[in-house]
């Protein structure tokens, strides 16, 4: 499979053992049991899945090499966004899914993940996008408590918000919870309020790219507050 191969999750039917019917697989298994939207999504054809092989030698170039891949794919959810009515954005989803380097564990791939996940929820709040992180082995419930279907991937899933199921994703950031609920494709992201051209965003940049160093300096600043509100909430029950 060539990097930054797209295809449509569960069409056609892809040769056994590849990435496109091992992540297919596990995108039906979620789908049948645990994602009313999904199987709707990938009937379809709106359910899209995209797979880089990254290059970068540590952790922090690795976070920005993810970053800027899925910063492509966010741009073309807007695009899509824009021209498709609220009724049908719970069907589109842009999955990124990524193949680390031999010289890169897994353990600094999660990192990396992990940050280039915040990054975005910072980034495309405002725009109406979620953005969430999945990682090989990963082990969750669902709310009913049955055992969540394993990834084989390290992957990001980007979708439009459902604005009246989304909004316990940020219960502990009344500004991003604020963003979430006034969420539009129109309003601008963080990289385009920091004069971030259009062509940046089209394809990743060489690094270090100076728009990422101020994306990175306030998300810095933003989990700091969020540790702050996380605590405080702690405090304030240890207290009542």
């Amino acid at each position: 499979m060539t990097s930054g191969e797209r295809w449509a999750v569960g069409h056609p039917g892809p040769s056994p053992g590849t990435i496109q019917q091992r992540f297919n697989r596990y995108a039906l298994a979620v789908a049948r049991g645990y994602c009313p939207y999904l199987l709707p999504s990938i009937r379809q054809h709106t359910c899209m899945a995209t797979c880089y092989r990254l290059t970068a030698a540590s952790c922090a170039d690795l976070q920005e090499e993810a970053f800027w891949h899925c910063v492509f794919h966010a741009e073309q959810l807007r695009v899509q966004m824009a021209h498709t009515s609220a009724a049908e954005h719970p069907a589109l989803c842009e999955n990124v899914i990524f193949e680390l380097p031999d010289s890169l564990t897994p353990a600094p791939g999660k990192r990396g993940l992990e940050w280039c996940h915040w990054l975005l929820k910072l980034n495309y709040t405002q725009t109406g996008i979620m953005a969430g992180e999945f990682w090989p082995q990963e082990t969750e419930r669902d709310r009913r408590s049955r055992p969540i279907p394993v990834p084989e991937h390290f992957f990001i899933s980007l979708r439009p918000a459902i604005k009246d199921k989304d909004a316990r994703f940020f219960s502990l950031s009344p500004r991003q919870l604020a963003e979430f609920h006034a969420g539009h494709p129109s309003h601008p992201t963080l990289l385009e309020a920091f004069g971030c051209p259009q062509n940046r965003k089209d394809q990743p940049p060489h690094r270090p790219d100076p728009y990422y160093r101020r994306l990175i300096g306030f998300a810095e600043d933003e989990l700091a507050r969020t540790i702050q509100t996380i605590e405080a909430s702690q405090i304030g029950r240890t207290g009542s």
